[in-house]
């Protein structure tokens, strides 16, 4: 897989009480501290910067998005002399505590793909 840049973290600037965001080597102010400014700028400011680098909006992808995305490769990595092993089916099981707290979706997606079974 290819490496992605990892999402920069917002800091206290505390001299001014301030947040700022650390982007190619440059500070950026947002704005004051906890106020929605320095919010929004923050998730703008980082949303473009991710366009800019070509990487996918770290926004978007969300925990059903990221599990769906792996049962795919794990269906086409974990596959020994052409035929799949019963990895995947392991990695499905391992998923469901994961789905189960924090997705909402991956149920109806594999639904519309036709490949959900009753689990």
């Amino acid at each position: 897989m290819p490496k992605t840049a990892k999402q920069p973290s917002d800091l206290l600037y505390k001299p001014t009480g301030q947040i700022r965001v650390r982007l190619n080597g440059r500070n950026r102010c947002l704005g004051q501290r906890d106020s929605p400014a320095s919010r929004d700028g923050y998730h703008q400011v980082v949303t473009e910067w991710f366009g800019k680098q070509g990487n996918v909006d770290p926004i978007s992808l969300t925990v059903d998005g990221l599990v769906i995305q792996y049962l795919a490769f794990a269906a086409k990595h974990y596959q020994k002399n052409g035929k799949p092993t019963s990895e995947p089916s392991c990695v499905r099981i391992a998923m469901r505590p994961l789905v189960a707290v924090a997705g909402s979706c991956v149920r109806s997606a594999r639904l519309e793909a036709g490949t959900a079974t009753d689990d």
